[in-house]
């Protein structure tokens, strides 16, 4: 049986999916108020939904018999500091609870969903290119998401060593039909809306298929102790946006570079947003500084491990907006 936390989410859904169609039991950790229209209604039907806010510390122990597999995918993203402090309860907190949980049952792989931001930047090689070796050095300049997903690995590193069998995968940017405005599908949303400037930075990029088929394969394997990054490809920010607008069949294309002058005015206006509607801004210092980076991750631990061919990025970008068009109805009419 998997147990996992998150589920309702974009890559929990496709880690549910993946599973139940290799025949595997579910049960699911999620939060009272969690929307499920991102799984198929067949499958949603013989999932085992437990309702219950992690963030609360409950008593797990009922939910992990019988439990072969758990899979932590739950997490908090933003860049706002207002939301630190639940941040650091969802992200960090959370993640001990259930490692000292699954201390108590042997027989359950633990697969902890990271991300690349918990990986170190402190000292770039000259080809720019990180790997699993990189080494967190106290990063100031890191957001406070990059943050807590490191810390929450260290809570992981901790289980392994009081005998946890554990492993982490850092995922890159997920590519997928995510719900619109919501997370990682926000650049498709952004792009559809006319958005006309792309920053300096590179996208690491990854299909959320190819995030919970490499899940799955590895918790088969039980690899303990090993970390992985998850990312398809690396492509400029100014390459890759154009490409998403092909496939939406938008006659325009993101065609400004986003320089200072304008970042500072795109602040400006999400926080003036912000103070007449209630919503969080979606744009800040900290966003603008992980889409300057120019970065690469490198697939070669996964590629080697499980000979592994990820998806190509046209079909990636293809399928993600097709399923996007027809589930939101979207029309191109100018």
């Amino acid at each position: 049986m998997l147990l996992i936390t998150g589920g309702n989410g974009l890559v929990g859904s496709f880690i549910i999916q993946h599973f139940w169609q290799e025949g595997i039991p579910i049960r699911a950790i999620i939060r009272p108020d969690a929307r499920l229209d991102l799984l198929p209604a067949k499958i949603r039907t013989q999932i085992e939904w437990i309702p219950l806010r992690l963030d609360e510390m409950p008593d797990l122990s009922p939910y992990l018999q019988g439990v072969q597999y758990l899979v932590h995918a739950a997490a908090q993203v933003s860049l706002l500091p207002t939301s630190r402090r639940q941040m650091y309860r969802t992200n960090v907190l959370t993640t001990r609870h259930l490692v000292n949980t699954a201390l108590q049952y042997p027989g359950i792989t633990f697969c902890q969903v990271s991300s690349i931001a918990a990986l170190g930047q402190g000292r770039l090689p000259q080809s720019r290119e990180i790997n699993e070796k990189a080494r967190w050095e106290n990063e100031d300049q890191a957001s406070f998401y990059a943050q807590t997903k490191y810390w929450a690995e260290l809570e992981v590193w901790r289980g392994m060593a009081e005998g946890l069998k554990a492993l982490i995968v850092n995922p890159s940017f997920v590519l997928g039909p995510g719900r619109w405005q919501e997370s990682s599908t926000q650049i498709f949303e952004y792009v559809w809306k006319g958005g006309r400037y792309f920053p300096k930075g590179w996208l690491n990029y990854v299909d959320v298929r190819d995030v919970a088929q490499l899940i799955f394969k590895l918790s088969q394997q039980h690899p303990s102790g090993e970390r992985y990054i998850l990312n398809a490809g690396t492509m400029a920010f100014e390459d890759i946006l154009p490409a998403m607008a092909r496939h939406l069949g938008l006659p325009k294309k993101p065609w400004l570079p986003l320089s200072p002058g304008r970042a500072e005015l795109g602040i400006w206006g999400a926080w003036m947003q912000s103070w007449f509607t209630g919503k969080k801004p979606g744009f800040n210092r900290a966003a603008l500084q992980s889409m300057n980076r120019q970065v690469r991750y490198s697939n070669q631990k996964i590629v080697q491990r499980l000979d592994y061919q990820f998806f190509d990025l046209e079909d990636t970008l293809a399928w993600a907006a097709q399923s996007l068009i027809k589930k939101y109805d979207l029309k191109v009419n100018r």
